[in-house]
């Protein structure tokens, strides 16, 4: 994506994976509001940015899009979800987790979840 390549074969060849594969993952971030300023034609199988322009030789004039600039139809803005402090349920001590962040406690190895 960074490269400007938003066409779904495209993307599915740089990962080597089933140009199938690629689409759904891309549905998939789309329907959970993961990417929120997009759509994808499905019939040119592309990723289109609603604040992409394209210039007069085909390339996309926008090819990178601040998170400001995005444009979302699901309403307003979630609130940013900060770091916070998780304890462990195995021995009691707290880690510092970053927002969908998983990893072990560093003193017993439980597995500690960002919820």
């Amino acid at each position: 994506m960074v490269q400007g390549n938003r066409s779904i074969t495209g993307i599915a060849d740089i990962n080597q994976l089933a140009p199938a594969t690629v689409k759904n993952d891309f549905l998939r971030m789309i329907n959970k509001g993961l990417l929120t300023n997009c759509y994808m034609d499905e019939q040119s199988m592309r990723i289109v940015f609603y604040n992409d322009r394209t210039t007069q030789n085909g390339e996309v004039d926008n090819p990178i899009i601040e998170r400001d600039d995005w444009i979302s139809d699901n309403g307003p803005e979630s609130p940013q979800l900060l770091p916070k402090m998780v304890e462990c349920s195995g021995c009691g001590s707290s880690s510092l987790l970053q927002p969908s962040e998983i990893k072990p406690c560093p003193y017993c190895d439980t597995s500690l979840t960002y919820r």
